[in-house]
């Protein structure tokens, strides 16, 4: 077991942490959170979780391995680097960067701090080389902590932005962002196995997000536009781990499926086929017995709470994302 480090993005009402823990729960690996500061996930597990977490993760930052842990003082910090042994060949290669972590830049003289860094490491036989490292070292600086680094893997937003609805061959203004899009998917904590449905799949977003980290995903759309578009969309990506049937939600033409991840349609650019957005959510939850987990949109103010109730189901977590000022998404996850 080794202590891992984790630093999630901003914003989002709590879902890059609850992305985070719902990938630990998925990996495999056994774990103990050990601290959560902010935006900083201090975890023991095996080293194999930060390979796990950012291959799927859409909300996390980066992932490595913790040198140590100090008060947010420089004195401290100093202290901390110098009496930990590194364990790296002498001399190997290192850049070191840190940074700031939901304190203002007059918090902390970032540059002053890596230098000193840079320098502690260097006495311990290590060379400087900002271009192409052999290691990286990161220290995450925030009002309560200061954690040091070996970092592992880190996140390529740049191909969630690549992949942006915009960016694809069929698109409708309704399309979920691609990065709420996988942390959705993620949240429904799918095993190896697992068939994940779609009900409401539309363009195809969720599917292709699902597909792409090699889950099985199954999309059903009532129209006959949004499937094809969603074919389209998703042999584009060359997924062939994902099917669409075209159907209707109210009455799913599946024997079995155990987790379900959807956004339903509501807002004024979505079709609800003249249903209401809670009266799809009844219809949809009616069937969901031998489901597992469930992992659905829906907007502030709508009545699905006490639809979930009445069905016996139990809300695990939900969260808010504002989409414009007249819309607010709410992202429920429910279990029974």
């Amino acid at each position: 077991m080794s202590l891992l480090g984790f630093l999630l993005i901003g914003g989002y009402d709590g879902i890059p942490l609850g992305e985070l823990k719902s990938l630990f729960n998925s990996s495999g690996f056994s774990y103990n959170i050990i601290n959560v500061y902010d935006r900083i996930v201090i975890v023991e597990s095996d080293e194999g979780l930060i390979d796990y977490v950012i291959k799927r993760a859409s909300m996390t930052h980066l992932g490595g391995l913790v040198i140590f842990t100090s008060k947010p003082v420089f004195h401290e910090i100093s202290e901390g680097l110098k009496n930990v042994n590194l364990s790296l060949p002498k001399g190997s290669t290192f850049s070191v960067r840190v940074k700031r972590v939901n304190v203002p830049k007059s918090y902390v003289d970032v540059s002053g701090l890596e230098r000193l860094l840079g320098s502690i490491i260097v006495s311990k036989g290590l060379r400087v080389n900002l271009d192409n490292p052999m290691f990286k070292f990161v220290g995450l600086f925030s009002k309560d902590v200061f954690v040091f680094l070996l970092e592992k893997e880190s996140v390529n937003r740049g191909a969630f932005i690549m992949r942006r609805p915009s960016n694809r061959p069929f698109f409708h203004p309704s399309a979920m962002e691609t990065w709420l899009a996988r942390s959705l998917v993620n949240l429904v904590e799918s095993r190896e196995n697992d068939i994940v449905l779609d009900p409401f799949c539309g363009t195809g977003g969720l599917l292709i997000e699902g597909g792409l980290i090699n889950i099985r995903m199954i999309g059903i759309d009532i129209s006959w536009e949004m499937c094809k578009g969603a074919l389209r969309n998703i042999r584009f990506y060359g997924l062939w781990n994902v099917d669409i049937i075209r159907g209707d939600a109210a009455f799913i033409p599946l024997r079995y499926f155990s987790r379900i991840v959807t956004d339903p349609p509501y807002g004024k650019d979505a079709s609800t086929m003249g249903r209401t957005h809670d009266e799809l959510i009844r219809l949809l939850l009616k069937q969901c017995y031998n489901v597992h987990k469930i992992v659905y949109g829906s907007f502030k103010g709508s009545g699905v709470e006490n639809i979930e109730k009445a069905l016996g189901f139990m809300c695990e977590n939900s969260f808010e994302v504002k989409i414009h000022r007249s819309l607010t998404r709410n992202i429920r996850v429910i279990s029974r």
